[in-house]
């Protein structure tokens, strides 16, 4: 479970589908960077390491784990594991009729998961969307921005810093 943890991680910290990240090679790593082309669209993306990344890369001495067979199932054990189970609403409209339920996060985890928090955490931390595209590969802002999860708290900073940057507005007597 420890090589599916971890290239899970390598997954948050690099922005790939699992379709590339669980096919990195050392040749992919360059100069502080992974590069790559992409399955999907065949662009050659450039994703500056960051702690988290070296920190996997180094741990299995510069080659990135393989994916083992059921990786997501093995990754719903490691998010139980590590006590994801609060429960959260998920909707869904089969039939085009609203439906609600309640399930363990753990249980919506998958690989996929791994690019989403990226493009979430990238967009909460100010970097651009116009570069943050040119990691993910995503031609439009729409597209994009279907990956992004705005956290209640990402909301409230966002909101309260653009208040507290306004001029303030001192009556005169």
């Amino acid at each position: 479970l420890d090589e599916v943890k971890d290239l899970f991680i390598l997954g948050v910290a690099s922005a790939f589908r699992f379709s590339d990240y669980r096919e990195l090679k050392p040749s992919h790593i360059k100069q502080n960077h992974i590069v790559k082309f992409v399955n999907k669209t065949k662009k050659e993306i450039k994703v500056p390491l960051n702690a988290y990344s070296q920190s996997v890369i180094s741990k299995y001495n510069g080659v990135p784990p393989k994916a083992p067979a059921k990786f997501n199932k093995l990754l719903k054990e490691v998010a139980k594991r590590a006590g994801l189970t609060e429960m959260v609403e998920v909707i869904s409209m089969p039939g085009g009729h609203v439906k609600k339920e309640q399930k363990e996060f753990w249980k919506l985890v998958s690989s996929h998961l791994a690019r989403r928090s990226w493009a979430s955490q990238t967009v909460a931390a100010g970097v651009s969307i116009p570069v943050s595209m040119k990691i993910t590969g995503h031609s439009t802002p729409k597209e994009f921005m279907k990956y992004v999860k705005n956290t209640d708290a990402a909301i409230d900073n966002a909101v309260t810093e653009a208040w507290n940057t306004l001029p303030k507005n001192e009556d005169k007597e």
